[in-house]
């Protein structure tokens, strides 16, 4: 919301892989307020999810666990509410046919029944926070952490959310000094990695680590987080990338691009991908393959805003008119696209390569199955989207800014 003013002046994702992860952006020198979620293969990694604030239309990124995300004007632009988009890649798919729309009716079962329809669960109620809930990474059906923008994280285990918990023991949430995490990469109940403002944190299990200070700029906070394992992840602050390598975090090598991060995901120690705002030449997409980066410009007319590598053969980024750009081992190639009508897009998850969650403003959700995205359709939520995260082929969590956290269950898994 327009009204996170100050609380998010850092910050500026995220997609997933393997386990699940998911991200926040924060902000970049430009002083844009960008949020992103990022849930399992998507922009978990760098918040793992962007966010479209409403009234200031600015389009933001996420990342996840294999997947994250990261600006310096960080090239947050603002986008018109309606744009004539044409994918700017040569060689784009033939249109799929539209895919079956999914049925929205709330249901109290979080569930998931083999051939029954689609559906999104009517919600449960996590916090009466500010803003309610700003992100969400889940690294299973049974295991999920959501945080809000004072620093406070919250656990799904056993069929219920816990109260909430200050995420940093040492008070520096309280001091102002770390406000509020922007990007959660979950890849076990017994590890998760959370990156904002300059801090970086790592879960145990039982509690969370001591803040690390790894971006030393007061104006580029961190925005995206994406692990693979308890191990390695990855995070970036939309311009520089740090990896943590189990005992701690070091600086590694970062794109070479002049428009900042904004989506990082990662499936692998060797495999990532990350996504730019708008260049002077474009939005470009990028691949690291354990050394170094590669990439082209992609979206000459719009930032790109999440990224979700669900495998080290699959990555998907999309970008604010709902233009998806996929990588399938070699190169980035245009569509296929989401169908008219989520414009705006907040977050991205993917559980597989061939399954997916996209969600656009305020509360439209579109599926990726077998190679199509379906329609977007109306979700009855209690808010506006602020996070997803799909820590299985058939099963995603999605938070949003009233503090409930919702159940998407496809009914049936894809063909793999």
């Amino acid at each position: 919301p327009p009204s996170h003013g100050a609380a998010l002046l850092s910050a500026a994702h995220g997609a997933t892989s393997g386990a699940s992860s998911s991200s926040h952006l924060a902000q970049g020198a430009s002083g844009h307020v960008p949020t992103a979620v990022h849930g399992t293969h998507a922009a978990h990694g760098l918040r793992g999810l962007l966010q479209l604030h409403p009234a200031m239309k600015v389009a933001v990124v996420g990342v996840t666990s294999a997947a994250l995300a990261a600006g310096v004007t960080y090239g947050l632009t603002r986008h018109p509410a309606s744009v004539a988009r044409t994918p700017t890649v040569s060689n784009i798919p033939s249109p799929a046919p539209p895919a079956t729309e999914f049925a929205a009716t709330p249901t109290a079962s979080s569930a998931s029944t083999s051939g029954a329809p689609p559906a999104w669960g009517s919600g449960l109620f996590v916090t009466a926070a500010s803003f309610g809930l700003n992100a969400i990474s889940c690294a299973s059906p049974s295991f999920c952490v959501a945080d809000d923008i004072s620093g406070h994280e919250y656990t799904f285990s056993g069929g219920a959310w816990s109260s909430g918990v200050q995420f940093d023991s040492h008070g520096q949430v309280n001091a102002g000094t770390a406000r509020s995490t922007f990007s959660l990469s979950c890849v076990s109940s017994t590890f998760c990695a959370a990156a904002g403002d300059l801090y970086a944190y790592t879960y145990d299990g039982h509690a969370w680590s001591s803040p690390t200070k790894l971006s030393a700029s007061t104006t580029s906070g961190l925005i995206a987080v994406s692990c693979v394992s308890s191990q390695w992840c990855m995070a970036t602050n939309g311009r520089d990338i740090f990896v943590y390598n189990g005992s701690g975090w070091i600086q590694g090598p970062a794109p070479v691009t002049n428009a900042g991060l904004t989506a990082l995901s990662c499936a692998a120690d060797n495999f990532c991908a990350a996504a730019t705002a708008e260049g002077t030449q474009g939005s470009s997409a990028f691949i690291f393959n354990g050394t170094g980066w590669s990439g082209s410009v992609v979206d000459s007319q719009a930032d790109l805003l999440h990224a979700a590598c669900p495998s080290v053969s699959f990555c998907v980024i999309s970008d604010y008119f709902g233009t998806t750009y996929t990588y399938k081992g070699n190169q980035w190639e245009a569509g296929p696209s989401v169908p008219a009508g989520l414009v705006g897009g907040q977050a991205l998850s993917c559980g597989s390569p061939a399954f997916c969650v996209a969600l656009g403003g305020p509360a439209k959700s579109s599926v990726f199955s077998n190679g199509v995205w379906g329609t977007p359709t109306d979700i009855p939520i209690h808010g506006r989207f602020t996070g997803v995260s799909c820590p299985t082929v058939d099963i995603c969590f999605a938070t949003d800014d009233t503090g409930y956290a919702y159940e998407f269950s496809s009914g049936a898994a894809p063909t793999p």
